[in-house]
């Protein structure tokens, strides 16, 4: 089944670009130019992720986030579209080992033309606002860039550093299956991190969200893969 993602945005340039990236990656794009159209949608289509344009017309972004995370189980990021205008699906010589380990991540799925997407400062925004846009969700759980804070239903947790590194990368890849080497190669960039440390620290990271050590549902392990991350809703 082909992945949908939905691009909600009230800039038609930036809604373009991302539908010929996604498009040439076989997937299928729905657009959305406020807040209602969003919601609209939610009623009528199964998504895989969703890309809120952080000024979208309607409701503030972080509100729709919200609503999107608890009425779907797709992966939803709250995203400057300024940034999301420079990307280019490209394939160039001589790639760098993170860059094969990207493409082996995206092998098999139809978000494989998303890369990373930074949600840009905007300083004359409020620090409520800064905040709510640096965030990622994934069905009720949500990791709060700034802060190192992962909300899991009304339960707010500090992660260490590495944890919340790990949740990240799990999240933006969301929902391909992550290659050991790169969440390694990406979590400690300084080259002091293995696969032993990670397996404590994915370990560690699970007892965070409460997921069940002998039966994790929330961060699974894929046999010869990687590591995934599965979208839970409130009961």
């Amino acid at each position: 089944m082909m992945s949908r993602v939905l691009v909600a945005t009230d800039q038609p340039k930036a809604r373009d670009r991302l539908r010929r990236a996604l498009e040439a990656e076989d997937v299928v794009v729905l657009g959305a130019s406020t807040a209602d159209d969003v919601l609209a949608i939610l009623d009528s289509h199964e998504l895989d992720l969703i890309l809120i344009h952080a000024g979208l017309p309607g409701l503030p972004s972080h509100e729709l986030a919200d609503i999107c995370s608890q009425r779907t189980g797709a992966l939803v990021l709250v995203v400057d579209m300024r940034i999301a205008q420079a990307m280019r699906p490209t394939e160039t010589p001589g790639l760098s080992r993170e860059r094969q380990l990207e493409d082996r991540a995206a092998a098999g799925s139809g978000v494989g033309a998303l890369r990373m997407i930074d949600v840009h400062d905007d300083y004359n925004t409020s620090g409520r606002m800064r905040r709510s846009s640096h965030c990622l969700s994934s069905g009720d759980l949500t990791l709060w860039l700034d802060q190192n804070t992962v909300t899991v239903g009304e339960r707010d947790t500090p992660l260490k550093p590495v944890e919340a590194r790990i949740l990240r990368e799990l999240l933006e890849h969301a929902p391909r299956v992550v290659p050991p080497e790169l969440l390694i190669a990406r979590v400690w960039p300084d080259g002091e991190g293995d696969l032993s440390a990670l397996a404590t620290a994915i370990s560690s990271l699970r007892a965070a969200l409460g997921d069940d050590p002998l039966n994790p549902s929330r961060i699974q392990h894929v046999e010869r893969f990687g590591y995934k991350i599965t979208p839970q809703r409130s009961e």
